[in-house]
């Protein structure tokens, strides 16, 4: 069957799919093969839509995710090696905090529930300058601390960006 990834930006068709299942397939898993059959065929992930993704077990090294929406995804046992997103996992309120990257060193999106920066300092800011949410301003900073410290392991960041946050 013929199954369409849309733009998380503009809702419009991203890439056609051509998956084996039947029409009353789930729809996580429904997009989960969509996301394997544009890898293989090396169609661009970034900025789709791909909310509940059923990913487990799949291959999917060098990735280019950025900007991708992947609320809900189950990536157990996914190998993601390689992919430009980094995960640090969901805080109690239930937002996910993750990292895309662009092509280059410092083209980077930090993403908090529905919040987005584009630099470590945005992100503190917002947590500690009158942040007067329900979330655990010291868990949310550990989860920066642990996309930052990644980022900088895999060379998302460059020396000059991270000396001038």
């Amino acid at each position: 069957m013929q199954f369409e990834i849309r733009s998380r930006w503009t809702g419009n068709v991203q890439f056609t799919a051509d998956i084996e299942c039947d029409e009353g397939t789930p729809l996580g898993i429904k997009v989960g093969l969509a996301v394997k059959w544009a890898f293989k065929s090396g169609a661009d992930l970034s900025g789709a839509d791909l909310s509940g993704a059923v990913l487990s077990g799949a291959v999917l090294r060098d990735a280019d995710l950025s900007d991708a929406v992947l609320r809900g995804a189950v990536l157990r046992d996914a190998v993601l090696s390689g992919a430009k997103a980094i995960f640090a996992g969901v805080d109690d309120r239930g937002y996910e905090f993750y990292l895309t990257t662009g092509a280059t060193p410092n083209d980077i999106v930090i993403r908090a529930g529905c919040r987005r920066w584009a630099t470590f300092a945005e992100a503190r800011a917002h947590y500690t300058q009158g942040y007067a949410s329900n979330g655990n301003v010291p868990e949310i900073l550990a989860k920066l601390d642990l996309l930052e410290a990644v980022a900088k392991a895999r060379g998302y960041l460059t020396v000059e960006s991270v000396k001038a946050a």
